[in-house]
């Protein structure tokens, strides 16, 4: 009789022990579940600060810091972005025009200040603050014939009076246009007399497109080029 009933008390306390561990595990993964969804319900709450990706056309967000270029030889702050729809026909070309990016440049090594004035003849001095204006141009041929566009002849004036010729950066194969075909190019302006406390006053840009010519060998065309006004809203 002793022995049945020591068997009984060593088995209910088994099954305490075994029922105690149960709960005492329970317990601690609903804390666990809880701590999770406490961290989730933290996260919701925190404003999201939107990651600026600069070379997203679609972003209208400024830069909030300088950020320097993939040689690390000039650093830039984009200070306006915008897109835009505006289109112009001209000579079987359409031009749309999709965004505008105002930046502030600087170039931060002898290289970038001794290539701008090789390539561009623009003469900049290291580590000032410099007036740059970027432009995302589609650029179509309409025409049933090959043409050629004089792309680094493109000039960009401000409401401010200072007119700039787009830096030359082009390769061969922008400028040729089979009949019928779009690219987007990317058109970028240095205005190194335009005074880096006046870029907000900014307002006005008008863009001489580029000059065409056939491949026919009768050389250029009586085209040069028109003028389109984009006004920005500051």
């Amino acid at each position: 009789m002793k022995k049945k009933l020591l068997t009984l008390i060593l088995a209910s306390l088994l099954l305490v022990g075994c029922g105690k561990k149960e709960i005492d595990k329970k317990e601690e993964q609903e804390n666990k579940t809880k701590q999770i969804e406490q961290k989730n319900e933290e996260k919701k709450e925190e404003p999201k600060e939107k990651k600026l990706d600069i070379n997203d056309p679609k972003s209208e967000e400024p830069d909030k810091d300088f950020v320097k270029n993939k040689t690390g030889d000039s650093k830039f702050k984009r200070v306006y972005r915008k897109v835009l729809d505006k289109v112009l026909e001209h000579n079987g070309f359409k031009f749309t025009f999709k965004k505008v990016a105002i930046t502030k440049i600087i170039p931060i090594t002898d290289k970038a200040i001794e290539d701008l004035k090789k390539i561009d003849n623009i003469n900049l001095v290291k580590d000032k603050e410099y007036i740059d204006i970027g432009l995302t141009i589609d650029v179509e041929n309409n025409n049933d014939k090959i043409y050629n566009l004089v792309n680094q002849d493109t000039f960009l004036t401000t409401n401010l009076k200072e007119q700039a010729k787009t830096l030359n950066f082009f390769r061969m194969e922008d400028d040729k246009f089979l009949p019928n075909t779009k690219k987007t190019l990317n058109y970028e302006f240095i205005f190194p007399n335009t005074n880096i406390e006046d870029i907000d006053k900014i307002t006005e840009l008008t863009i001489l497109t580029p000059r065409r010519f056939d491949e026919t060998g009768c050389g250029y065309e009586k085209d040069r080029g028109t003028t389109v006004k984009i006004k920005l809203d500051r």
